[in-house]
């Protein structure tokens, strides 16, 4: 079996914002506004199913092709707003809403075609109808310690408007229900030593429901269902610091717990749905990290304002996986980069160089395909500033 999709869409969107005056000295600070976007959508899917197809099933009659022709009208608003008080001279309360609406329209065919006979419709056109909308809430409570010193904690409503499948041949199987997450956080932020040491640390929680997840329940056509219950929790920490003049070292680290409650998918050796219960989510790495060192040299009384720097970095990901099932995976590696050059009120021009070391690695997998992270890269940019 082989396939190749021709998709075509065209997109408009717009977002109006309102908001009070940044220099404001009010207690009360608020922005509000209204986003709208329309989408059209047409794909044509051809399957070409080969001579050994019949290996599979033997009564199909391959070779043969079926072409899936579908279009999709969405459209969609929201309107949004929110407000930060400053209830003390310390404390700000921020409260927030968003209400957001989405129409999905579809409307699909399937051809048959046996060469070199020309195609003859198998499966008549069908018309689908779907509407989302969701109430979403924010709220956040910041505390300021001393100047230098604020403590924070947040909650979030996070939605994802449901859908329509271009490809399900089960009609139960083409609406696809809304995405919600639930978001906590919790955060301390510092400043020490005149500004020259920045120190953040936020933990988080958060709960998905009803993740929508590319999934195929009979293990051939792959739809977007929702068979996913996933809570994720960690650390993240933040620290910057100027230890002499001109050079800047920044740190960055993150660390998540992440595991599916719940994860229905098709096992080909069970040849059954399974509860992938327990299992870690693609492409999330455990541990990440960036480590950055920056220097530069401003030459004084330069009228261009004459500077030039050198960089380097140290980057660190985790295992990750590719599949729900945490079969493919890549182990942990390391990047380093680096980039030099001079700078000016009018231009930049810089000499870099990524994955110094030529670590090679895979970026990014799904359904067998893979893709091979950049090999050792140099190079040059030339920035100009009017």
């Amino acid at each position: 079996m082989s396939t190749a999709p021709d998709q075509r869409q065209h997109i408009f969107a717009q977002e109006i914002r309102l908001s009070s005056q940044s220099a404001s000295t009010s207690k009360l600070k608020w922005v509000a506004g209204a986003y709208g976007f329309t989408q059209n959508l047409h794909m044509i899917t051809p399957t070409f199913y080969g001579p050994d197809y019949v290996q599979f099933d033997p009564a199909s009659g391959a070779p043969f092709t079926t072409i899936g022709n579908s279009h999709g009208n969405n459209k969609g608003y929201a309107f949004f707003g929110q407000a930060t008080y400053s209830l003390t001279n310390q404390l700000d309360f921020t409260a927030g809403i968003r209400y957001d609406h989405e129409n999905r329209g579809l409307s699909q065919y399937t051809d048959y075609q046996k060469d070199p006979a020309p195609a003859t419709l198998l499966n008549p056109n069908a018309d689908y109808r779907a509407s989302f909308n969701a109430v979403t809430p924010k709220f956040v409570l910041s505390y300021k310690i001393q100047d230098n010193m604020l403590l924070y904690g947040s909650y979030a409503r996070g939605f994802r408007a449901g859908g329509l499948n271009t490809n399900a041949t089960d009609p139960a199987q083409v609406p696809y229900q809304p995405e919600h997450s639930d978001n906590y956080e919790i955060g301390w932020k510092n400043t020490f030593l005149d500004n020259k040491l920045k120190f953040n640390l936020t933990a988080f929680y958060l709960e998905q429901h009803n993740q929508q997840i590319s999934t195929a329940m009979d293990g051939i056509n792959a739809l977007i269902l929702n068979v996913g219950e996933m809570h994720n929790k960690g650390l993240e920490l933040e620290v910057t610091a100027l230890p002499v003049k001109g050079l800047q070292i920044d740190w960055n680290a993150s660390y998540s717990y992440a595991r599916y409650t719940s994860l229905l998918l098709y096992s080909a050796d069970a040849k059954a749905v399974v509860n992938y219960k327990g299992d870690q989510p693609i492409n999330t790495p455990p541990v990440s990290s960036m480590l950055a060192a920056q220097y530069t040299y401003d030459f004084v009384g330069s009228k261009q304002k004459l500077a030039a720097f050198v960089r380097g970095e140290y980057r660190y990901l985790d295992k990750y996986y590719f599949d729900f099932v945490n079969g493919l995976s890549q182990p942990a590696y390391s990047l380093f980069n680096a980039k030099a050059g001079i700078s000016s009120k009018n231009f930049e021009l810089n000499f870099w160089a990524r994955n110094i070391t030529d670590k090679k690695y895979v970026a990014y997998g799904s359904f067998g395909t893979f893709l091979l992270g950049s090999p050792k890269t140099y190079g040059t940019t030339l920035i100009a500033k009017f």
